[in-house]
């Protein structure tokens, strides 16, 4: 086989019957086309429960112990003969086609803390820190991102923590280098990211992508400023980021989150809905306005999921002239590009795009100049879930209206993801329009907005 990515998901075996879960493996190329390649690590094979969420790496000079190259997975474990949450380590001779359990190599120090209604202590993060010659982790604790070193990826040293106790539990910690470019699109330093699951509620937003821009010496990671949301939609939770091997991670990372809201996760499950996952997004750290905003774009090769283009025409978009989508465009799945322009220097008060309309559905994105953002409503999108408190909720992202505005929209059967200005800004959300709900329809309010540059892949 080629050269390929390796993702395993953790997948509940056997829900809704019975549970159990299992490490499931999938390959790609392209980061596109995944091909699922079996369990590489079956439920009910320890004495300490099944794996849960954790890490990967490749360990080159073999500093494990299992020879150089193997695969070492770092990975949450229940643990209860140990009294809570622990950390396994597991190893792969087969290229990460099959993982054989190690050791409980950390367990959790506050297991017996009667203070603790959520006694996390899960989902390490690892990665070779050159600088300290030293491995080094990031693992979710109460209140808090802790961090350790080791030499081994056995025997593990705390070093220091990130404290915060406004997001909730915390989960899904990843930290890496990336580079930091210019307003100019030039390369002017390197900073370290501290992302993770977390819970925005407490400040108006919900469960997403959290993360942190500072410096890490090895031992402690420092925040520069507060922290910042990666996606501004309901649904991009527990995003993991990785590179390739050859590649240098601080130049070249990539993102995938799982799509969905611990708020509903459990009524939309109900309704038959079983999981998944985003596109894969590359990263790059931007300075805007002179801060570091972390922007994500879909990798290049998303297009080729698609085997028709379509391009539609120009058009001064009115109060009583709505855009005329070219014929054979309306799918459940598909790939929309185009560019938004103000008519003689002006925006109008609003412009509204519905998507996945039909039948008394519309999933609507309404751009604001005034205000500088866009909005998602799904309240019309297909059945509300129980618990849909969160789902009605109007999210919104900035968008730039100083220059023409790049729109990238794609749609699949159970879920939309917008782009702005190439990843400037990004809403991801799950739908439930039923599949014959594929009607378009763009229109402005109180004023003219000139669209251009469209296309849409099917």
């Amino acid at each position: 086989m080629e050269d390929s990515w390796n993702l395993w998901i953790l997948w509940n075996q056997g829900f809704p019957q019975g549970h159990g879960t299992v490490w499931l493996r999938f390959s790609s190329v392209d980061l596109v086309h995944w091909i699922e390649r079996g369990t590489s690590i079956p439920k009910n094979t320890t004495p300490y429960g099944d794996v849960w969420t954790g890490s990967s790496v490749v360990d080159s000079t073999g500093s494990a112990g299992f020879g150089r190259d193997a695969v070492v997975a770092l990975m949450t474990m229940p643990c209860r003969p140990l009294g809570g949450q622990g950390t396994g380590r597991w190893y792969s001779r087969d290229g990460g086609a099959s993982f054989q359990f190690d050791s409980i190599v950390m367990t959790n120090p506050r297991a017996k803390d009667s203070s603790l209604s959520d006694k996390v202590f899960r989902d390490p993060n690892v990665r070779w820190h050159e600088p300290s010659r030293s491995w080094v982790m990031c693992l979710a604790e109460p209140g808090q991102i802790g961090f350790y070193r080791s030499s081994d990826l056995k025997s593990w040293k705390s070093s220091g923590s990130l404290k915060n106790s406004d997001l909730g539990t915390l989960e899904c910690p990843n930290m890496f280098p990336l580079t930091l470019h210019g307003a100019d699109g030039r390369i002017v330093g390197e900073k370290w990211i501290l992302m993770c699951g977390a819970n925005g509620t407490a400040g108006g937003f919900t469960t997403g992508t959290h993360y942190w821009v500072g410096a890490f010496d090895g031992e402690r990671f420092v925040a520069d400023e507060a922290g910042q949301w990666l996606d501004g939609g309901p649904d991009f939770y527990a995003a993991t980021a990785f590179s390739g091997i050859s590649s240098s991670a601080s130049e070249h990372m990539f993102v995938i989150a799982w799509m969905n809201n611990w708020n509903y996760a459990d009524a939309v499950q109900e309704q038959g809905y079983i999981g998944q996952l985003s596109l894969v997004r590359e990263l790059r750290l931007q300075l805007v306005n002179g801060k570091p905003v972390l922007q994500n774009r879909p990798v290049d090769s998303v297009r080729s999921l698609f085997s028709t283009a379509i391009r539609g025409k120009e058009q001064i978009v009115s109060d009583k002239q709505e855009y005329f989508w070219p014929s054979g465009v309306e799918q459940a799945c598909c790939w929309i590009d185009l560019t938004m322009s103000p008519v003689d220097g002006s925006w109008p008060e609003s412009i509204v795009m519905s998507v996945r309309g039909g039948s008394g559905h519309s999933t609507r994105l309404a751009f604001d100049p005034r205000s500088g953002n866009l909005s998602l409503d799904r309240e019309q999108c297909g059945p509300i879930p129980k618990q849909g408190e969160a789902w009605r909720v109007r999210r919104s992202v900035p968008c730039d209206y100083t220059k023409p505005v790049l729109v990238s929209i794609f749609l699949d059967v159970g879920s939309i993801e917008v782009f702005l200005d190439d990843g400037a800004s990004t809403i991801s959300a799950l739908l439930t329009a039923p599949l014959d709900a594929t009607a378009m329809e763009l229109t402005a309010k109180a004023g003219q907005v000139g669209i251009s540059k469209v296309q849409i892949r099917r």
